[in-house]
């Protein structure tokens, strides 16, 4: 089962970034747009885009996991041979090596920053990174038996987070992952509730329940939709922009609005 809970996101800026070549149809754009509202991504080298079918490379992953997992990172530094303590990245990987999450590539004391990763290390590292146990969902992914990170794999896969590569039951664990694909399992880590837009594949949205953007009023306690009138009437100072769902936001204590009933 999923053990790490956060049920709410927030915004310090709104609106959140929006990607130039993230189309809002496409199956990964909830998964990005989180992201990039919880601060964890943002434009790829400084433009507006965010290279969505790129290949990930192992030290901006490990950003990605570090940051989404919550772990701490801030003044860490690795004990890996190739990664310097000034390294960008190098706060980052020390706190997945501290959560166990990394180690040594191919019993060395590499990490290899900038190799691509596969999809089964990937798995490993969001695992022990996000503290995930085993869910309840029956695994039946053909081709990760025997594998390398075929534990991890099957926790992923047990909780919804993972499934099969493109329609079928294989997983291609040896895959290089895309900077989508680790979005989406990263996202799904974070907030199980996600799911994708309609027309974008994958699994259908619940529409009563969807993972949007809500105002809350921090100080009345209520919640509304972006479009409604006691939005534009609320103090700035008792505003709060949260990507999440209507459940999760009464969950919190926060009421629904009468008017707009989000």
């Amino acid at each position: 089962m999923i053990s790490v809970a956060k049920s709410i996101y927030a915004a310090e800026n709104f609106p959140y970034q929006s990607f130039s070549d993230v189309a809002s149809n496409a199956w990964y754009y909830n998964f990005v747009e989180f992201l990039s509202a919880n601060e964890i991504v943002n434009g790829y080298k400084g433009t507006d885009t965010f290279m969505p079918n790129n290949k990930i490379n192992r030290q901006e992953t490990a950003k990605m996991i570090a940051a989404g997992a919550g772990l701490i990172y801030e003044g860490l530094h690795s004990t890996f041979d190739d990664v310097a303590d000034d390294h960008w990245a190098d706060g980052y990987i020390a706190a997945l090596q501290n959560a166990g999450a990394v180690s040594g590539f191919k019993g060395t004391n590499n990490f290899k920053p900038r190799d691509y990763i596969k999809r089964s290390h990937v798995s490993k590292m969001v695992v022990l990174a996000f503290n995930l146990e085993e869910g309840n969902l029956e695994v039946n992914l053909t081709d990760i038996e025997g594998v390398d990170c075929e534990t991890y794999i099957r926790i992923l896969a047990s909780n919804g987070i993972v499934g099969g590569y493109k329609g079928t039951t294989e997983f291609k664990p040896n895959n290089e992952i895309t900077r989508a694909e680790v979005s989406k399992i990263i996202s799904l880590a974070m907030e199980p509730s996600i799911s994708n837009p309609e027309g974008g594949g994958g699994d259908e949205p619940d529409p009563d329940d969807a993972v949007q953007w809500y105002c809350f009023n921090i100080n009345s306690l209520k919640f509304h939709r972006l479009t409604c009138p006691s939005v534009d009437r609320m103090l700035e100072k008792n505003k709060k922009f949260m990507f999440t769902t209507s459940s999760r936001a009464v969950a919190l204590g926060y009421d629904p609005c009468k008017v707009c009933k989000p």
